[in-house]
């Protein structure tokens, strides 16, 4: 819309202004989402809900510039979805009669696939970051597999034109992400490469290795339980203890090196006093609900090592049972997955990033040095 105005040289057409009601709720908007992101941040879950309710009404109702009210919508569904995320409410976790329709995680794909293709901007990137978050924690690992490597290859187009330190950190926080997903399906080489990666940035700037070493050292954690080097993964979590002040992410560490504990079988009164200091939040009738949706969540998804475990079980009934076809075909199953876990092994042990294994302090190690082979044991995983 243009109104016309005078002056010497005669009329001139000039934007009309919005009515300023508009812009003062557009505003406000803007101001309760940007209170909202901040209460995420500070883990204050309580006060996100109601501030989010408000949030969707006023951003609903907004009959303002639809570029504008785009832009509020999805500045709203990000933080609203990776409320629910927080929560841990992803669609699969979650029995049909507790979603909600008007449940914002029920209607992921909210963002235009033109927007996408066209832009890469701060909104889009969110988008690709909570859907890689939402599709891990849901068991969905192929899409955040998909969507992790549209997202870091438009990451590192922009890179090259600006140097923006949120560039690095949305690249850390995916590549933390799908590093968990190679572990679980077994791409082990593939995970050790993409730490190596997560420490070649930390190199660059201190401030992300500050805000994310805890995490860098859990995961190095997690590949040393994959290889069976358990004293590296007690040393790479008793560091990541050392190191975070994140209550869920200080739990998640202590969950996993008792894991290893359990795993050495000697070490019953490190274990014992680990788990007295445990204190999760929640209740017994609550965590027994959440077993046979956490059940349901880990039959879909595609961990390597459930499945070999299982095809050698499965193997051993029905030759227990005399079903020798059937036998034979889990049998033939299982060879496949232990040739498979072994190859993997073999490729990321003999990597000098298999190194980082023994760095447990200050800076991450600039230089790598390759190792002859393999150094561990491949019973546990056999």
């Amino acid at each position: 819309m243009c109104r016309t105005r005078f002056n010497r040289s005669g009329p001139v057409l000039t934007p009309e202004r919005p009515p300023l009601r508009k812009q003062l709720r557009r505003a406000k908007a803007l101001f309760l989402l940007s209170k909202g992101m901040l209460l995420l941040m500070e883990r204050k879950l309580g006060e996100v809900h109601p501030l989010l309710t408000l949030c969707g009404t006023i951003v609903e109702n907004w009959q303002g510039n639809p570029i504008q009210k785009e832009s509020l919508r999805v500045f709203f569904l990000v933080l609203q979805v990776t409320h629910y995320l927080d929560a841990g409410q992803t669609i699969s976790t979650l029995h049909d009669d507790e979603i909600l329709p008007s449940n914002p995680a029920d209607l992921f794909h909210w963002l235009p696939k033109e927007h996408m293709r066209m832009n890469f901007d701060p909104s889009v990137r969110e988008f690709f970051t909570v859907t890689v978050m939402h599709s891990m924690q849901a068991g969905y690992l192929e899409k955040a597999q998909k969507y992790t490597d549209k997202a870091l290859m438009q990451l590192e187009k922009l890179k090259m034109l600006d140097c923006s330190p949120i560039l690095s950190t949305f690249q850390v926080i995916l590549l933390e992400h799908i590093i968990m997903c190679r572990l679980v399906t077994g791409h082990k080489a593939t995970a050790l490469q993409e730490i190596s990666q997560v420490c070649q940035l930390c190199q660059q700037s201190p401030r992300l290795f500050t805000n994310h070493a805890a995490q860098l050292h859990t995961l190095l954690g997690l590949y040393c339980i994959s290889v069976n080097c358990m004293d590296n993964a007690e040393a790479q979590f008793t560091t990541a203890l050392r190191l975070t002040t994140h209550q869920e992410l200080w739990t998640y560490i202590v969950t996993n090196l008792a894991s290893v504990y359990i795993r050495e079988g000697n070490r019953h009164q490190e274990l014992y006093s680990l788990l007295e200091r445990i204190n999760p939040d929640h209740n017994f009738p609550e965590s027994n609900n959440m077993v046979v949706p956490a059940m349901q969540l880990a039959s879909k998804i595609p961990d390597m090592s459930v499945q070999l475990w299982s095809s050698a079980l499965l193997k051993d009934l029905n030759k227990a049972l005399g079903n020798t076809m059937d036998a034979h075909e889990a049998a033939q199953m299982h060879q496949n997955f232990s040739q498979q876990l072994l190859q993997d092994h073999i490729a990321a042990c003999s990597l000098p990033e298999h190194n980082l294994i023994s760095w447990t302090d200050g800076p991450p190690p600039v230089q790598i040095q390759a190792q002859n082979g393999p150094t561990t044991s491949l019973a546990s995983l056999l």
